[in-house]
């Protein structure tokens, strides 16, 4: 399979932003993450962009 992804960008997600500050408020630990994508895939660095928005963000890949 060969998927692209190209157009897609990440942007802000008001109800993740919303959750964060619950579990900021109630001294819960968040642990954003994604699991692996298939290597042909185009424009992987997507999840890189990603990263930007959320800092503590984790690709299963690197597990």
């Amino acid at each position: 399979m060969k998927y692209d992804i190209t157009n897609y960008f990440p942007k802000r997600n008001k109800d993740y932003e919303l959750i964060k500050e619950l579990c900021i408020q109630n001294n819960i630990n968040l642990i954003a993450l994604t699991t692996p994508i298939c290597e042909n895939v185009k424009n992987r660095a997507y999840f890189a962009a990603v990263k930007s928005y959320i800092p503590k963000f984790i690709t299963m890949k690197t597990l």
